[in-house]
């Protein structure tokens, strides 16, 4: 804390004499710079800091003899860093050279110059771990690009805070796959992109790295037969179910009971992010099944946000008003870019067995509005943004943000090519369960929660399958500030898929 009080005294000393110095006309002939470090050299361009420097190393040295008053030299300088820090922030909106110099400077906005552990991160971006579902990446950007269409449609065209997490629906959709025959078989696998064996196979390697105890994501998957209507599963179905998605089975009634037995594996699961999926309403007379993931991420970050830095300003929301929220402030060094918008990525702490996750955020351009954006994004787009991250330095300012969602999935899937698993007339799902009727999806839902704060990120999904039976037929920038709409994900880098991604349109 010491060196953070002397580095910011000598901040306040060279804006001080700078001033003074254009007020009495006197110039600079050095061509002004933005290093990456707020250097000694940087000070000595004035004389005044110089001795605010020297002064300061003076005031280091005594306090080191006499302990005394340590304590109350650290509390000061509490107090004065927190005053700075909200000081140099609200200048980010007016840039100046001489600013610039002071947003770098490791004691205001980061404890991490000695070790910059960020560089240990950057050569994984160029690998693709062999265990990713194959059609994962490609379901993930088009799942989205629904829901965000859906989204969009039933709020009168105004784009909305949403987050989803295709994983989720993809593991529970194949694990349901293995159940569907003929045409609606076809029509799920192509809406998934790799066949039953290539599903099964690859979503065992992925699930089984979330079943660690250490990794920060985690999932689960269920099955709930409604033993009043269903008699019991294909044996086939359920072997894979068991096996290879490693899947719980449960045989209720159509209860209250069962409603708050479902309800609390999801809770346990998400960790209490989501609390439930079902109510009465969804268990009746018709209800055959019920197929669910769930999905838990909880991670730290690398380098976490100094809540210090942590300011109020203005977010300009998509309807055009304005909110004040608490923005984050850090030094960034993995940038993305493409010609519609900017953003950075923030990795997680990956011990061994955690997994190797990052946070993206993607600020669309002055004049690009986040829906035109989103239209524009495409998997492979996504894919080379990433791998193409420029390791430079920008300062970087974003919201704090917490929300929750649930999606109904039935018309963007459809809208995928999924189309027969919901008609009761079309659908068959015959390999999942013993039933005298037809078995088709009435719903498949998801619901999801997300917090972003300075310590890290929270993030859970659970999607539920419901089945019932027919009773009828770049140039790097100096600054990224996250003030208007953004789209943001948590990316899985070992396996290049976005493993929940979303949009923050209002606060």
């Amino acid at each position: 804390m010491k060196t953070i009080y002397n580095k910011l005294t000598a901040v306040i000393c060279c804006l001080t004499a700078s001033a003074l110095l254009t007020a009495c006309g006197a110039k600079n002939t050095t061509e002004p710079t933005a290093p990456s470090l707020l250097t000694p050299e940087t000070h000595d361009t004035v004389s005044a800091s110089s001795k605010a420097a020297s002064s300061v190393s003076s005031a280091k040295q005594s306090d080191t003899d006499a302990s005394s008053k340590k304590a109350s030299d650290t509390d000061t300088a509490s107090q004065k860093t927190s005053s700075i820090s909200s000081s140099i922030f609200s200048l980010i909106e007016e840039p100046s050279t001489d600013i610039d110099e002071y947003l770098y400077d490791p004691d205001v906005l980061r404890q991490k110059a000695a070790k910059k552990p960020y560089k240990n991160l950057f050569p994984f971006f160029q690998i693709t771990d062999s265990s990713a579902p194959a059609g994962l990446s490609e379901f993930s950007t088009q799942l989205f690009k629904e829901c965000f269409d859906s989204v969009l449609s039933d709020n009168n065209g105004e784009p909305q805070n949403m987050v989803i997490s295709p994983l989720s629906a993809y593991i529970v959709l194949s694990m349901t796959a293995n159940g569907a025959v003929g045409d609606t078989k076809t029509e799920m696998t192509n809406a998934l992109g790799a066949d039953i064996e290539a599903l099964n196979s690859d979503i065992n390697a992925y699930v089984t790295k979330t079943q660690r105890e250490e990794s920060v994501l985690q999932t689960a998957n269920s099955v709930f037969v409604i033993k009043d209507n269903v008699p019991t599963l294909v044996p086939s179905f359920e072997e894979t179910a068991r096996n290879t998605y490693f899947s719980e089975i449960f045989h209720e009634s159509a209860s209250e009971e069962t409603v708050s037995k479902i309800n609390s594996w999801v809770s346990d699961n998400t960790k209490g992010m989501i609390p439930g999926i079902v109510s009465i309403e969804d268990i009746n007379d018709d209800t055959t099944l019920i197929l669910l993931n769930t999905a838990a991420f909880d991670a730290k970050w690398q380098t976490e946000f100094d809540e210090r830095t942590t300011t109020q300003k203005d977010f300009h929301n998509a309807d055009g008003s304005v909110s004040t929220a608490d923005f984050m402030g850090d030094i960034e060094y993995y940038i993305i870019t493409d010609n519609k918008a900017t953003g950075f990525l923030k990795p997680y702490k990956n011990e061994e067995n955690e997994g190797n996750f990052c946070f993206g955020a993607l600020l669309p351009d002055e004049g690009i509005a986040v829906t035109d954006y989103v239209s524009s994004l495409s998997c492979d787009h996504i894919i080379d943004m990433v791998k193409n991250t420029s390791y430079t330095e920008a300062v970087v300012m974003i919201p704090k943000f917490t929300f929750d969602g649930q999606y109904m999935l039935n018309t963007p899937l459809q809208s995928m090519g999924m189309i027969s698993a919901f008609d009761p007339g079309r659908a068959d799902l015959s390999e999942l369960a013993v039933s005298d009727n037809n078995i088709y999806f009435s719903k498949v839902m998801q619901k999801t929660f997300i917090e972003v704060t300075e310590n890290g990120t929270k993030a859970a999904a659970v999607t539920g399958a419901f089945t019932v039976q027919s009773s009828v037929c770049f140039e790097s920038p100096n600054r990224i500030l996250f003030d208007r709409p953004f789209v943001f994900f948590i990316y899985d880098i070992d396996s290049n898929i976005p493993v929940f991604i979303g949009t923050v349109c209002s606060l």
